[in-house]
């Protein structure tokens, strides 16, 4: 179960939250996905109403990188403003152990939903 389902998380009102609920079950029970971190604004709590939801998604793919985020965002609801980058597990592995910045503040700061 993601984490978000279970745990209290500030998004800003309920419509959001339970559409973000609803996206990751789609996409935890249509994908092979293994970890999903929010981070970004939403994760650190300043967002706005115009922010999006910005999202690490690390499974199983075999699409290329711009076709499995393309994938991704075809389960998105209408309402929600999602930003996926979206990773194999050896892509994801590969830029922690190389200390990719990005990847490393998105680890350390983001939330673990999954």
């Amino acid at each position: 179960m993601c984490k978000i389902c279970s745990e209290d998380y500030s998004l800003s009102g309920n419509d959001i939250r339970e559409s973000l609920k609803t996206f990751l079950h789609a996409i935890i029970n249509q994908l092979k996905i293994e970890k999903i971190i929010l981070y970004g604004s939403y994760a650190r709590g300043d967002f706005h109403e115009y922010s999006d939801i910005d999202l690490i998604i690390v499974g199983d793919f075999e699409e290329r990188f711009f076709d499995r985020i393309g994938h991704v965002l075809d389960l998105v609801p209408h309402d929600l403003n999602i930003e996926p980058l979206v990773y194999t597990k050896e892509e994801f592995e590969k830029m922690e152990a190389n200390g990719n910045p990005f990847i490393i503040t998105a680890i350390n700061e983001g939330l673990n939903l999954l």
